[in-house]
């Protein structure tokens, strides 16, 4: 099962540059080799569903900010439901703040890279290749960027972003259910 990692991030690595090169269209092809690559990853269903949880959440965040960055960025258009009249919601000012960038990179790939981690992260814990108190930190490292993300829309932007608010929410419920997987496994 240790080889499954790197195809795991080979896929991941190639889904990347498929979108960078507007491949997009191969995506569906591509997807089915990718729920393959999953399922041939947990054929030993002995897995913890508390852990199973915490790769679903990444996976649907993951998904969120490749969506965000290849319309965003790429396509150079808004994400649907982005906007919403005579509310403070509208991904397209936070998106296009000027703190929507961190050293000249824009957070959304700041956040593709930690939900890649994140899964990582997972899957070497359930393989008990890492010990929990290392997810746990990096959980936390997660929270507050939520905390940072958050003060940046409400109070610097004055708008909010619903995807990001989203992928925000993923975050701390993976913070919560890593925090009880550490709880029950500390205190068994």
């Amino acid at each position: 099962m240790v080889l499954h990692f790197p195809i795991l991030f080979f896929h991941l690595f190639f889904l990347f540059q498929m979108i960078n090169n507007n491949l997009l269209s191969s995506f569906f092809i591509y997807s089915k080799i990718y729920k393959y690559c999953f399922l041939f990853l947990f054929m030993d269903l002995k897995f913890d569903k508390k852990l199973l949880l915490l790769i679903i959440f990444s996976i649907i965040g993951l998904i969120i900010y490749i969506y965000l960055e290849y319309v965003v960025l790429i396509n150079n258009s808004s994400p649907l439901f982005c906007s919403i009249n005579n509310t403070p919601i509208n991904c397209e000012k936070v998106i296009e703040s000027q703190y929507s960038k961190l050293f000249g990179i824009p957070l959304e790939t700041y956040a593709i890279a930690y939900f890649i981690i994140d899964i990582f992260l997972i899957l070497l814990l359930y393989k008990k290749k890492l010990k929990i108190i290392y997810n746990l930190f990096y959980r936390l490292i997660g929270v507050l960027f939520v905390i940072f993300s958050l003060y940046l829309m409400l109070f610097l932007i004055h708008s909010i972003c619903l995807y990001c608010s989203t992928a925000d929410g993923i975050l701390i419920i993976n913070f919560g259910i890593i925090l009880y997987y550490y709880k029950k496994k500390v205190f068994e």
